[in-house]
């Protein structure tokens, strides 16, 4: 990997690390709220550094398609 592959998988480490923080904190408080704001700085440079915002696992679910568990199980 390049020194700049390192830097944008810092920031996409960044990012899932905030996401969980976010997530562990109840809606509306000030550390939920902190974590949320680290997340928009955190994608803005991933833009303009970049040209994108979105973390790879971003780019793989914009892609997929949504199945029902019970049609997975009619298949098997």
């Amino acid at each position: 990997m390049t020194v700049h592959d390192d830097i944008r998988q810092a920031l996409y480490d960044a990012i899932g690390w905030q996401e969980g923080l976010a997530n562990a904190w109840a809606a509306g408080s000030p550390e939920r709220q902190e974590a949320l704001d680290q997340i928009k700085s955190y994608r803005r440079i991933l833009k303009r550094r970049y040209g994108e915002d979105r973390t790879s696992l971003d780019l793989k679910l914009a892609g997929a398609k949504l199945v029902n568990v019970l049609d997975l199980k009619k298949q098997v």
